[in-house]
């Protein structure tokens, strides 16, 4: 079965919202070790990401320990995505890439894990 060129378009378009968020995570992890602690926000973070593109509106805000990342889909056949970054027992950052259930769903609810979708994100 060959694939039409629209049946390509809307996941190129989801891989910007997990690519994004996940960089955001990384650079999050990389602005604690600088800072021992994590960004506020985007504008904070400095990373030169926009906050927003024709297919996602992102955001962050954290705290000391803990900090989300979120690519909200502006588009209903996309599903969103949120990173979060905290830190373990041991005070180290670690991170994971949560995406929502269905297209057309709020960043927020992001409960599946991006790289095996059956199984929960956590809290």
């Amino acid at each position: 079965m060959q694939l039409r060129p629209i049946q390509w378009a809307a996941p190129a378009r989801q891989s910007q919202g997990s690519t994004y968020t996940g960089t955001l995570n990384r650079v999050q992890q990389a602005f604690f070790f600088e800072h021992n602690r994590f960004a506020r926000n985007l504008r904070e973070l400095n990373a030169g990401f926009p906050s927003e593109t024709d297919y996602f509106r992102y955001s962050s805000s954290g705290n000391r320990r803990r900090v989300v990342n979120l690519a909200q889909a502006k588009v209903p056949d996309l599903r969103s995505f949120k990173g979060i970054v905290e830190l373990d027992s041991r005070g180290f950052p670690v991170s994971r890439l949560c995406i929502t259930r269905a297209p057309g769903m709020s960043a927020e609810s992001a409960d599946r894990l991006a790289n095996d979708i059956n199984r929960p994100c956590g809290r």
